[in-house]
């Protein structure tokens, strides 16, 4: 017997959750969620919320933000979830790190979990959004603007290996002689490797790109640690690797901000 995603075994709490889903409460929940009607649900301790989320996520097939008051419960959240749903399936959108001290101590792998994760809300390949209270407060650039940074490549394609590196480089990824962790590349004449940040969420890790002349002639999937190729592909999206990228025109009007306020500034000490 399977339940309603193709392939998966219908386990103990699954049949728990139709049992729960057809009581007359479950079809209300049901009612208003088809219905579009918000609902107040009480009274259940956090196991019981996580039981009924994925309760519901399986039964209708959509996709669930859940926004809870703090990382700590973020984190017992997606631990209970695990336990009913795919864990890779579950993804947490943890808060941003600020640092009004120094830039340089601002932790980069908090940020390269946040851009992991909107790139898999763009190819929606997710179930369970989690989302912390501090998270949610916090603004992030628009779908449309992120998806700009967002680098396609497939085998035959032609693309001039300057001008891939000149976009990695404008994405927020730091050139090193070799990749060892997300948000890093680097060049060898005709091959760039590249280790995306959402690369942990994928069957292979880093990508390694080889250009006859400006049409790219293999794409593989390898090993940072043994740089050993595991596997070809056929085609690839690369995303930003830091979660706020601007484009060009951002730059130059935020220059130009900068400069008149800076302008302002000394003309009043000046006085």
């Amino acid at each position: 017997m399977l339940n309603h995603r193709e392939g998966e075994v219908t386990t103990v709490w699954s049949d728990a959750s139709d049992v729960l889903l057809r009581s007359p409460a479950g079809r209300d929940i049901l009612r208003a969620i088809e219905d579009g009607s918000p609902l107040n649900i009480s009274g259940l301790v956090d196991s019981a919320k996580s039981f009924l989320i994925a309760s519901l996520e399986e039964k209708t097939g959509r996709k669930a933000c859940v926004f809870v008051p703090d990382e700590a419960r973020a984190y017992s959240l997606r631990e209970e979830l695990a336990a009913l749903i795919p864990e890779e399936s579950i993804l947490t959108f943890h808060s941003r790190e600020l640092s009004l001290y120094d830039i340089r101590a601002t932790n980069r792998d908090r940020e390269m979990m946040r851009s992991a994760v909107l790139m898999r809300l763009l190819r929606r390949d997710f179930r369970v959004l989690i989302v912390p209270a501090d998270a949610a407060l916090q603004r992030v650039r628009s779908p449309e603007t992120y998806r700009r940074f967002v680098c396609t490549l497939a085998v035959g394609q032609e693309m001039n290996p300057d001008t891939l590196e000149s976009h990695l480089a404008t994405a927020g990824y730091e050139r090193v002689p070799q990749v060892e962790q997300p948000g890093q590349y680097a060049r060898r004449g005709d091959i760039v490797d590249v280790f995306p940040p959402d690369a942990t969420h994928r069957r292979y890790e880093a990508i390694r790109i080889l250009f006859f002349d400006i049409v790219i002639d293999e794409l593989k999937a390898f090993d940072p640690d043994s740089q050993r190729s595991t596997h070809t592909i056929r085609r690839v999206d690369i995303p930003p690797a830091r979660e706020i990228v601007m484009t060009d025109e951002e730059r130059e009007a935020t220059a130009d901000r900068l400069e008149i306020a800076m302008a302002e500034e000394i003309a009043r000490h000046r006085r």
